[in-house]
């Protein structure tokens, strides 16, 4: 895959997409995550980038705008576990009182003072 763009949903593998997919669909979020990313090589070492891209929500309107979340690590498989995570962790403070009322709310938020 090096160098070229691979773009998915990924909403059969298991882990991070699944759950961050179920969330979404939680919090009204009806546009399936995209992911998208490429394998390069950067001074000898090779690397990967993934982004994922977020609707926003319908039940929820005063947050209104799309948003989206990058990971870069080594390999296209573990990439895209580590954006999904990402982007869980975002969406807890994004959305942090609809999340109060669900198991979502043990998810570990990037702000430790939240």
């Amino acid at each position: 895959m090096a160098g070229a763009w691979v773009s998915s949903c990924y909403l059969n593998t298991k882990g991070f997409p699944k759950i961050l997919y179920a969330t979404l669909q939680k919090l009204g979020i009806k546009v399936r995550p995209k992911y998208e990313g490429h394998e390069y090589v950067k001074l000898g070492t090779e690397q990967c980038e993934v982004t994922v891209y977020i609707g926003k929500s319908e039940e929820f309107p005063n947050i209104t705008e799309a948003w989206n979340v990058t990971a870069t690590r080594f390999r296209f498989v573990d990439t895209y576990q580590v954006v999904a995570h990402k982007a869980l962790w975002y969406l807890c403070q994004i959305y942090e009182e609809p999340i109060a009322h669900t198991p979502m709310r043990f998810f570990p938020l990037l702000e430790k003072n939240r």
